[in-house]
């Protein structure tokens, strides 16, 4: 997971922020339980986002009550109960993300990334081993959709709508897989998960042309910075037809919180990105 599905704070109101806060906390507190302090480290408000999905469309009411947490005593947050096992399966599911991405870093990522990636490998393989161990159904998805990635990949030339699919397939499937079938329900994953492509393929353009991973953006437009616009051009039509799939949607709660999420925070990902852009493109000219 990359963090870029996530909410806005400044069009929340308190009650969603300490919800949607609880949400991240919860899954917080169970990678420690299920996977240990290391798994914490990867932990990313795009897995809070996956286990509010499933919290709003489960059948099953979750609770929130207060708690301490384990790193500062002193600070109190929200610990979520009674979720039906959506922030387990998220915080599985996770897992069995973040080792595949590590692979990908081994295989596609400079030199400094495959250092670390290889460092931490044997760590994350035995995490692994216990989620897949755990989801099953889900690990299938996620491997098929690495392999065909990495198929995908291979060839310099993909652009970005071949290269975004196998993300973007796996997350549908893994939407159906923990909220129900249905066309909508699998969309919605869908889009979620070319959102999180497209952006993450923007983020490490430069780094990307530097050493000479693959990109798609790279791969339509090489050194270019024409790339901008049609990455803006890809994000907002994907972003439009996320929204019109949302809306087909009928959470059962935390409608307000998904809302801000997908009409406030993905629009704020991207800006972020941008800006972080615009920074070092000053800091270079500079």
């Amino acid at each position: 997971m990359f963090g870029y599905i996530r909410a806005y704070k400044p069009e929340m109101k308190f009650k969603e922020y300490d919800i949607y806060r609880g949400a991240y906390c919860s899954v917080c507190r169970q990678l420690m339980r299920s996977y240990g302090p290391a798994a914490q480290l990867t932990l990313s408000y795009d897995t809070a986002f996956l286990a509010l999905v499933l919290m709003a469309f489960s059948e099953e009411c979750p609770q929130f009550e207060k708690g301490r947490c384990c790193y500062n005593p002193l600070k109190k947050c929200h610990k979520c109960i009674n979720d039906g096992g959506a922030v387990e399966a998220s915080a599985d599911i996770s897992m069995i993300m973040v080792y595949y991405k590590i692979c990908d870093n081994i295989s596609d990522s400079g030199f400094i990334k495959r250092t670390a990636a290889g460092f931490i490998k044997p760590v994350f393989s035995r995490i692994h081993k216990k989620a897949a161990k755990k989801q099953p159904e889900a690990e299938k998805i996620i491997a098929d959709a690495m392999q065909a990635q990495a198929q995908a990949e291979a060839n310099s030339g993909t652009g970005l709508d071949k290269a975004a699919h196998p993300t973007a397939d796996a997350m549908g499937k893994l939407f159906e897989l923990l909220i129900g079938e249905g066309k909508d329900i699998y969309r919605f994953g869908y889009l979620t998960g070319r959102m999180i492509y497209i952006m993450d393929a923007l983020d490490d353009i430069e780094d990307d042309i530097k050493t000479g991973a693959f990109n798609p953006l790279k791969a339509k437009y090489g050194n270019s910075e024409d790339f901008r616009n049609y990455s803006d051009g890809m994000l907002n039509l994907t972003a439009t037809e996320l929204i019109k799939t949302y809306e087909k949607l009928n959470p059962c709660r935390y409608a307000g919180i998904l809302d801000n999420i997908i009409y406030f925070g993905l629009s704020a990902s991207e800006r972020n990105i941008r800006d972080k852009k615009d920074k070092r493109s000053k800091k270079i000219k500079s």
